[in-house]
């Protein structure tokens, strides 16, 4: 490509002569055309768009971020995990629930994201480009600014909340929270919606440790945020939760 558009340019104009009678052009302005050219089609080539990945691959950030295709999905262990299409509405109203809880308690000093929101799991050092693991927890807290970029979070966020549905029990929660564990997420809760409980999973020593069991009329207290205190009363709302169970 370079070669022929290199000789079309020189074919079709003289160096800045016009004795010959062909058309005359600086040499600045022909050279400058030919290098636009040349890094327009790098650039293209470097930012191709694919629409639908192949669901058999295995992938890493560099080419997740390449895809347009409008459904959602996470990278677990370089695999493509499609998300449901659309969650239920008692799932929803667990998010706004526990979402504002969270948000009142570290809103001066942390930030709240609900999915869809991309956390790029890595560790300190490595190329966020080269991670096959991007997740999408139902609700996370970061306490690190540096960490919440324009792409979503890069690194482990300091709390992950996963909400259980058919669709993640099938595509291997096992899969998250070992990652959320070897990646240094130090606190991860697990909602059951239909019996209104929550695992909380703290980790210590590079392994996390199961708290108790909580439900519904008791009150979570953080073992990594001392001052956090969430009453599951106000999560689970006993009128949603009666209605469409």
């Amino acid at each position: 490509m370079s070669r022929s558009f290199s000789k079309k340019c020189a074919s079709e104009y003289s160096w800045g002569k016009k004795d010959s009678g062909q058309k005359s052009l600086p040499l600045m302005l022909v050279s400058f055309v030919i290098i636009h050219h040349l890094s327009m089609k790098s650039f293209e080539d470097q930012n191709q768009e694919v629409w639908e990945p192949d669901v058999s691959g295995t992938y890493t950030a560099r080419d997740y971020i390449t895809w347009k295709t409008e459904e959602m999905m996470e990278l677990l262990l370089g695999k493509i995990f499609k998300m449901s299409p659309a969650p239920s509405s008692v799932h929803q109203q667990i998010v706004m629930n526990l979402g504002n809880s969270l948000y009142t308690h570290f809103k001066k000093s942390c930030k709240v994201f609900p999915a869809p929101y991309d956390v790029y799991l890595v560790k300190s050092g490595e190329n966020w480009k080269e991670t096959k693991n991007i997740l999408q927890p139902d609700l996370c807290v970061i306490c690190e600014a540096s960490k919440v970029q324009h792409r979503g979070c890069i690194g482990a966020p300091d709390l992950v909340v996963e909400i259980l549905s058919p669709s993640t029990a099938a595509k291997g929660l096992g899969i998250k929270r070992d990652l959320y564990e070897e990646y240094g997420v130090k606190e991860m809760w697990i909602i059951h919606p239909h019996d209104a409980t929550v695992a909380v999973h703290v980790l210590e020593n590079g392994k996390y440790r199961i708290l108790p069991l909580y439900s519904k009329g008791e009150t979570i207290q953080s073992p990594t945020f001392a001052e956090l205190k969430v009453d599951l009363n106000d999560v689970f709302i006993e009128d949603l939760f009666n209605s469409l169970y």
